[in-house]
């Protein structure tokens, strides 16, 4: 029951995820990219990736000292071509 003053948010965008959880999750599933996960790594991959990241819309950040939050439906995808250098265009992943 709500109370006066109280509002019930529905929840309806629930594949935005946390960028350190997710980074950390997508190393361990690709040992064969040889990363370990570190804060370090999480650092340089969101400065050195995340303007291609953004523009594909798979990382938004809300602010510029915010944490970076990723689109669990297509991040491994995007983040493994980037990664093994395959050209990322648009809205797809394009292999070299």
């Amino acid at each position: 029951m709500e109370t006066e003053g109280e509002i019930k948010l529905v929840h309806t965008v629930n594949h935005w995820k946390g960028g350190r959880v997710v980074l950390e999750e997508f190393f361990r599933l690709h040992p064969e990219l040889g990363v370990r996960y570190t804060e370090n790594v999480y650092n340089n991959f969101v400065r050195i990736h995340g303007p291609k990241l953004a523009s594909v819309d798979v990382m938004r950040k809300a602010g510029l000292r915010s944490p970076a939050l990723f689109d669990v439906t297509k991040f491994d995808g995007i983040a493994f071509d980037i990664l093994t250098k395959a050209r990322v265009a648009g809205n797809q992943q394009v292999s070299t």
